[in-house]
């Protein structure tokens, strides 16, 4: 099934064991999932400080 918005094809409706077939999922706990045991994938990262992005509001 295809859902539209404004008459354009937006989203596809399909079974779940469809899907995961087309997406090649293997399974496995959420865990397992999101676990990043691969050398090749590292990287640095250093989140932005809370006072770099949060400004106080103005109310004027």
């Amino acid at each position: 099934m295809i859902v539209t918005d404004r008459g354009e094809p937006a989203f596809v409706l399909l079974r779940y064991d469809t899907y995961q077939r087309l997406s090649g999922e293997q399974g496995g706990s959420i865990v397992e999932m999101l676990r990043q045991d691969d050398a090749g994938a590292d990287f640095d990262f250093e989140p932005p400080r809370i006072g770099d992005i949060a400004r106080p509001a103005v109310l004027d």
